[in-house]
């Protein structure tokens, strides 16, 4: 007898367990709808697509607010037709994500997202956590797309993208309570607050620093350089300078004589030669008898013989040094000793 009520007892169970008793649904919210939502097209490169939706899943009554987030809870889709395009969780950042909220899906241009065709944008309950799953839509149409394509008019798309996320955090911070907090006026304009701004928007809006980087006080950017070019017209044309004259040929005519070594090097110590027998001469003149004005006519000499192609600049400025040097120890030094 016992057996049989044991039997019994077991039989039942398994019938009420195969009967497909369920769990309740969550409490269906009392406002469940998507505001807006915007798309942008170039954005980080020619042809893709972004999508910013403002939505709300908020309960009047504090009690019946599910225990479990808007993430384990809810799916937010984009369809294109019974095709889906994408999908995410929400971001339950503030009151487990309930109340108003924003999310953020990117479409690279190889995703091949038709621009300003008709897309449905879906909030819906987890279909294994809801038996009816609550459902909000939006037909992403004409009037949500940005009129400004980001890759023609970069400047004036972020300006747009920027105040519309800032729009939304103005809603968010009446909703929640925290007016102020997202976001801060800095002089180069409003920019996410460090904490709660930029830990909200970057959840909601996975790689908002890379798409709009104007919201940030930090930024990265990746500037465009132009390397600069640099030609050679100037220097060809004073190597050149001393072509078919008296002076090319002589020239010329040394520089094979030495094993072809360079024209202005040959030229360099004619002026050298020159140079020393300006000094040799003031030295030795009766008159004279000191080299120091020899020094100060011959490097004269030596810079007008410069821009003439005559003289190598480098080694003009070399000569220069020791003559200020030997002149500052003639004046100084030399006479102070005497």
């Amino acid at each position: 007898m016992k057996r049989l009520l044991v039997g019994g007892m077991l039989a039942a169970v398994v019938v009420l367990a195969g009967s497909g008793i369920a769990a309740a649904d969550p409490t269906t919210p009392d406002t469940f709808k998507i505001h807006y939502a915007r798309a942008y097209t170039g954005v980080l490169e020619d042809g893709d697509f972004l999508l910013i939706m403002h939505y709300e899943i908020s309960y009047d009554e504090a009690n019946n607010t599910p225990g479990n987030d808007t993430a384990y809870l809810y799916l937010i889709r984009m369809m294109d037709g019974n095709t889906s395009l994408g999908a995410i969780k929400p971001f339950p950042f503030q009151n487990n994500g309930y109340g108003e909220s924003c999310a953020g899906m990117y479409w690279g241009a190889n995703d091949s997202i038709a621009w300003a065709s008709d897309y449905t944008l879906r909030v819906e309950g987890t279909p294994s956590e809801w038996s009816s799953p609550p459902l909000a839509t939006h037909t992403v149409s004409g009037h949500d797309y940005h009129p400004y394509d980001g890759t023609a008019y970069p400047d004036e798309m972020e300006s747009n993208l920027r105040g519309h996320i800032l729009t939304i955090a103005d809603s968010l911070e009446a909703d929640w309570g925290i007016s102020g907090a997202l976001y801060s006026w800095t002089q180069a304009g409003p920019v996410l607050s460090d904490d709660l701004g930029e830990g909200y928007f970057c959840g909601a809006i996975r790689g908002l620093s890379a798409l709009c980087p104007r919201l940030f006080s930090v930024m990265t950017l990746s500037p465009t350089i132009d390397l600069a070019t640099y030609e050679h017209e100037q220097a060809e044309a004073y190597r050149d300078i001393y072509d078919d004259t008296i002076i090319g040929d002589a020239t010329s005519a040394l520089s094979e004589l030495f094993g072809g070594i360079g024209v202005q090097l040959i030229t360099s110590i004619c002026c050298l030669f020159v140079f020393l027998a300006i000094v040799a001469a003031c030295a030795m003149d009766p008159r004279i008898r000191r080299a120091t004005p020899g020094f100060l006519i011959g490097s004269f000499m030596l810079l007008l013989a410069v821009p003439a192609s005559l003289m190598s600049f480098m080694l003009v400025a070399v000569i220069s040094f020791v003559c200020v040097i030997l002149l500052g120890y003639v004046l100084f030094f030399k006479h102070a000793a005497g």
